[in-house]
């Protein structure tokens, strides 16, 4: 009987993925003291496709989205969560007690992080289209949409660094990325507060106290998909601070 139970129960909740989320990330220079703010909220949207139905359930969870590995530290959106976090997970393994991180480690790192993350993607995107075309089509919505990202965040020497890397299905054989640096970097939901991100007055004031605002904004906005509690991170050049607030 247990056997029989188990066969039904895959091969109608045959494949699941995660939802969208709110990240939001800032260079902060206050007089000498340089440092990196990350907030995110800790939502998760389970998409389930019944196949009995052919319906996508809908189920939520929490969980974190900002993890430390040594020098870096990194945020996982979107889609294939799970595969971004096993590959910087085994490529910060090899790095976990080095005192510095040189430009000749951070590209590799890249170049091996992004190599890694497209192939597993698209092997796990060929899986779904195979088995549930119809959550494969919201995954992966129009052509050149973007189905992943991932915040990287570290220093190099003295100098403050954030790499937002955004995964675009260009069709089901290819995934183009592109490469975002600045001194802000966000993904996920970001309607609400789409036009304050680049604007100066935004982050004229607290850093953290700013974006702890934007992240209750859009979770106002989208509740299906952004939600509290919400995680934050102080990434100084020695030293990561991880913090949790209800809201």
């Amino acid at each position: 009987m247990r056997i029989i139970f188990l066969f039904i129960f895959f091969f109608i909740s045959a494949t699941t993925c995660l939802s969208q989320t709110c990240v939001i990330a800032k260079v902060s220079y206050r007089n000498k003291d340089t440092s990196i703010i990350v907030g995110a909220d800790t939502k998760f949207g389970l998409y389930t496709f019944n196949i009995q139905k052919n319906t996508i359930d809908t189920t939520y969870t929490h969980g974190p989205k900002i993890f430390n590995r040594g020098k870096i530290t990194y945020v996982t959106i979107g889609y294939g969560a799970g595969i971004q976090r096993r590959v910087a997970d085994s490529l910060c393994k090899l790095n976990l007690y080095t005192n510095q991180i040189t430009y000749g480690y951070l590209g590799q790192f890249i170049d091996d992080y992004i190599a890694q993350v497209k192939k597993q993607l698209l092997a796990d995107l060929a899986d779904t289209k195979k088995r549930a075309p119809l959550l494969y089509h919201r995954i992966v919505g129009k052509n050149m949409s973007i189905v992943s990202s991932t915040v990287l965040i570290y220093y190099v020497g003295r100098y403050p660094a954030l790499l937002h890397l955004l995964f675009l299905v260009k069709d089901p054989l290819h995934i183009d990325v592109q490469y975002l640096w600045g001194d802000v970097a966000a993904g996920g939901e970001l309607d609400a507060i789409q036009a304050d991100l680049n604007n100066d007055k935004t982050w004229s004031g607290d850093a953290m106290a700013t974006i702890r605002k934007m992240l209750k904004a859009e979770a106002i906005a989208r509740p299906d998909k952004v939600g509290p509690p919400f995680d934050f991170c102080i990434v100084h050049k020695n030293k990561v601070e991880m913090q949790r607030q209800k809201y």
